[in-house]
């Protein structure tokens, strides 16, 4: 990303300057999409990553405060073999059938 964007905007520099024959009438232009470039680097390369730690944080932060307990162990990792086993007795059957361990 930051590759591609360096050689395009050093590329537009002499447009944007105005240095050469015509320069003049696109310099507007050149100076437009390498302010653009820019841009869209700042907003990929920052913007998006602290949005997205930011906005995971805040989830972390209402899911501790706001979410029942009951609900969270509905949704925990791992939580199915646990709760079977609690629930079951630690038995490999269920409703009839009859399923391995991979101990």
């Amino acid at each position: 990303i930051l590759m591609t964007t360096l050689t395009t905007v050093l590329g537009l520099v002499p447009l944007a300057l105005g240095i050469g024959a015509g320069a003049e009438m696109q310099a507007s232009l050149a100076r437009v999409v390498v302010g653009g470039l820019m841009a869209s680097t700042l907003i990929t390369l920052v913007f998006i990553p602290v949005f997205y730690v930011t906005a995971n944080q805040a989830r972390d932060w209402a899911g501790d405060r706001l979410i029942p307990d009951s609900v969270k162990r509905v949704f925990r990792k791992g939580s199915a073999s646990e709760d079977d086993e609690r629930v079951h007795g630690g038995s490999d059957v269920h409703h009839g059938v009859s399923q391995q361990r991979l101990d």
